[in-house]
């Protein structure tokens, strides 16, 4: 969703 969207963003999209 576009929450985690922006969260990913901040903590920076997980590679794993």
């Amino acid at each position: 969703p576009e929450q985690l969207n922006k969260i990913f963003e901040l903590c920076g999209s997980p590679d794993e």
